[in-house]
């Protein structure tokens, strides 16, 4: 079996209810998006079957 997964920001509150909506499952995962090291944001995992 397949799947996929994507990442989101924990605050972007649209994109995980698009995601809940269209069948991705949150998986548990977290992790620090730090692409700016002074402003460092929570992220977490989302997968799906494909």
């Amino acid at each position: 079996m397949r799947s996929a997964v994507v990442w989101t920001l924990s605050d972007a509150t649209r994109a995980r209810r698009f995601y809940e909506k269209t069948g991705w499952i949150e998986t548990g995962r977290t992790g620090v998006w730090d692409r700016y090291p002074a402003h460092p944001v929570p992220e977490l995992e989302y997968a799906r079957t494909l």
